[in-house]
Parts: C-alpha cells; sequence; structure tokens
C-alpha cells in the first residue's frame, strides 16, 4: 500500500484503511482488538462498522465497495453489491441495541448521581463531613506540597 509517495507494510496489524475516513475506521478496528488471523464473518462485521463510523468524515459516502485481499498472497475479492444490504442490516441491529443499552446506562447513571448528592446533603445536614458527595458545583482546591501541585475537586 502507498502512503503518498512511500510504500507501507501493514501485515502486522491485519487491516489498513484509506481516506478521509481512515483514521475513523482504523480506530474502530484497533478498539475491537482486530488481528489478522480473526474468522471471516467477524473481520467482515467489523469492516461494516468501520465504514459505518467512517461516514462521519467529510467527504465519504454511503455506498460501500467491499473487497477482501489475501489470505493468499496475490488473492483478491469482491464481495456482490447485492450481499452488501443484508451486511448493513446485521450491522443496522447491532446499533439499535446499543442505542437501548446506552439510554438504560444513562438512565443508571442519572439515578446514582441523584442517590450520591441526596446522601451528602444528608451528611452536611448532619454535620458530618462529606467525602466523595457530588454536589451541584463542584469545590476547587488547590494543595501544593513537595514542589508539586494538585487539583482537588469535590463534586
Amino acid at each position: 500500500m502507498t502512503e503518498g509517495d512511500k510504500l507501507s507494510w501493514l501485515s502486522t496489524v491485519g487491516f489498513a484503511a484509506i481516506g478521509s475516513g481512515k483514521s475513523h475506521a482504523e480506530s474502530q478496528f484497533m478498539v475491537s482488538g482486530h488481528w489478522p488471523l480473526k474468522p471471516l464473518h467477524e473481520t467482515l462485521l467489523l469492516i461494516m462498522a468501520a465504514k459505518k463510523r467512517a461516514e462521519v468524515a467529510l467527504g465519504v459516502g454511503r455506498d460501500t465497495d467491499l473487497v477482501v485481499i489475501g489470505p493468499a498472497l496475490g488473492t483478491a475479492y469482491k464481495l456482490e453489491d447485492k450481499y452488501i444490504p443484508e451486511l448493513e442490516d446485521i450491522y443496522r441491529r447491532i446499533e439499535v441495541a446499543n442505542e437501548r443499552a446506552l439510554r438504560e446506562a444513562q438512565k443508571r447513571a442519572e439515578q446514582f448521581v441523584k442517590k450520591v448528592r441526596l446522601e451528602n446533603e444528608q451528611k452536611q445536614k448532619t454535620g458530618k463531613d462529606v467525602v466523595g458527595g457530588l454536589s451541584q458545583d463542584p469545590v476547587v482546591e488547590k494543595k501544593e506540597q513537595d514542589g508539586s501541585t494538585q487539583w482537588v475537586f469535590q463534586m
């Protein structure tokens, strides 16, 4: 693969991306822990996820061409266009489930913050020290010790 006028050897990571969505696609592969011996079905789904994530970059269109290169030297296979919608549907189902899980997690996080703030208010009313509570506004304290500076936030 070439980058500008330089040749790059990419066999150790097991993937490569080009274009304006390159960093988005590559980060999806990295976060997913992709490696060259991953099964084809997992890799195809990961490719679709990387492509969809890359679509947030300027210039990346919605159309998808999918070509598998290797594993044997000099082999390549283009997935026919008629199969792309089914792969997109599988990915879409993952996204729906992720959105549902995120909404649930946000509700639980909101309940957690309310619980800790309530405990904090109760401790303040009783005059006990408040440690680790979440108040409405963080209090910032600067501490200097042994030549280093620490910022302490009580939330």
